[in-house]
């Protein structure tokens, strides 16, 4: 009887146990359901992970293969001997250019590079052999801006204009201002102070550029209306092309002696001459025929010859006006070979001064042409040359300088300065 008073007690017991352990293993497989998924997220993160190691330690290698070859081929290179520069193609005399004296400017001469800017230049030297030209080596040098009144990019003209007078113009303007005015010249200057005057191009004498030295017209284009006022002028020496503009004119009735040849023009020695090698443009200079047409060089040592016999001093611009049109052709070779030319006519002016105390020797540009650019790389294949235009640019262009008061072109900022200098300097 005893037992059986217990009994319902235990079972209620037991039941409360069992439903515990249920709701025990209940919990416990929800929080180890929910383990196991968490576990499968992270196993699947880990996976992902592991992928992306697998393909970043390969990109790194592929890169550290890349340097690895990269590096080898650098060494290869630099290993290499360079390349020789091509041997000299003009070969220049020894000057002995001393900038310690000081004189009184008695003689200018002022050597013009139609289009001939820095590319220009820096290509003609690496062509060279990498010898220096004469120019590089006159001790003064600046850079100056070439705009006219009309436009940023000018012309002949109005930058002749600039060179001549110190005055800027519009383009197409020969010494005339925008108003029609008429703009004084160094040569006038010069001439009023008695001293001798010349104008070398081997362009036509009439073109734009020596034009502004001897005349004073609306257009460039009027180069008849030019050649009468050349002979007017007054100019002791003239020479260059273009003989057609004088074929109805007398150059005799002006004083002028008139030759035609490179014989004819090395035999003169005094007087005042017309010398007309070419109907148009002289020839370029890898064409020339030395007996008749006179390179830019003996053309401009027989002006210094000649003018120099002046007590009072002369005035002498020299152009090296082809180096403008082979620019505008984007002909290297001929823009070199008429740079060197030019160079040599700068030899020639060099020649004269370094042995005097008294002889100014100027080199400019009107503008540049073309936009000849040297180019290289770090490749170490070479340079290279390339031409961004085939017409004038707004690129600021060198003027050296060379002799008494030279080292005030060191100032200069525009061409208009190089006008008012020399004008001042006859004034």
């Amino acid at each position: 009887m005893g037992s059986q008073k217990y009994t319902p007690i235990l079972v209620i017991v037991l039941a409360l146990g069992l439903l515990g352990s249920i709701f025990l293993y209940a919990d416990t497989k929800a929080e180890l359901t929910a383990t196991i998924i968490e576990t499968q997220q992270l196993q699947t993160q880990l996976s992902q992970v592991n992928n992306d190691y697998t393909q970043l330690s390969g990109q790194i290698a592929a890169l550290n293969q890349i340097n690895v070859e990269l590096e080898a081929r650098i060494t290869e290179l630099e290993s290499e001997p360079d390349e020789p520069p091509p041997p000299p193609v003009v070969v220049k005399n020894e000057l002995s250019l001393n900038i310690s004296g000081s004189g009184t400017v008695r003689n200018v001469i002022l050597l013009i590079g139609d289009g001939m800017g820095v590319g220009q230049l820096s290509a003609a030297e690496y062509t060279n052999g990498q010898e220096s030209l004469s120019v590089s080596s006159m001790p003064y040098k600046s850079l100056v801006t070439t705009y006219s009144e009309s436009a940023f990019v000018t012309d002949s003209a109005a930058s002749g204009t600039a060179l001549a007078t110190g005055y800027k113009t519009n383009n197409g303007r020969i010494s005339m201002s925008t108003s029609g005015e008429t703009l004084t010249t160094v040569v006038e200057v010069a001439e009023e102070h008695g001293a001798s005057t010349g104008i070398v191009s081997n362009t036509r004498v009439t073109h734009a550029t020596p034009a502004c030295f001897m005349a004073h017209v609306s257009s460039r284009g009027m180069e008849s209306t030019i050649a009468s006022q050349v002979l007017e002028s007054g100019v002791d020496v003239v020479l260059g092309g273009g003989s057609t503009y004088f074929t109805s004119l007398d150059p005799g009735l002006a004083g002028y002696s008139v030759v035609t040849n490179t014989g004819e023009l090395l035999a003169l020695d005094s007087g005042m001459v017309l010398g007309l090698f070419a109907e148009g443009y002289m020839s370029y200079d890898d064409y020339r025929d030395p007996d008749v047409e006179p390179s830019v060089a003996e053309m401009t040592s027989k002006s210094i010859e000649l003018l120099s016999a002046d007590p009072d001093g002369f005035f002498l611009m020299v152009e090296g006006g082809r180096i403008d049109h082979a620019s505008h052709n984007n002909d290297f070779d001929i823009t070199m070979s008429e740079v060197f030319a030019f160079d040599d006519a700068v030899m020639a002016a060099l020649d004269y001064a370094s042995t005097r105390n008294d002889t100014l020797v100027l080199v400019t540009a009107d503008h540049e042409t073309g936009g000849l650019m040297v180019v290289g790389g770090y490749d170490y294949t070479g340079l290279s040359y390339q031409w961004i235009s085939d017409d004038h640019t707004g690129s600021m262009v060198p003027v050296y300088a060379f002799g008494p008061r030279a080292e005030e072109v060191m100032a200069f900022r525009d061409n208009t300065h190089i006008g008012e200098f020399l004008v001042g300097l006859f004034s």
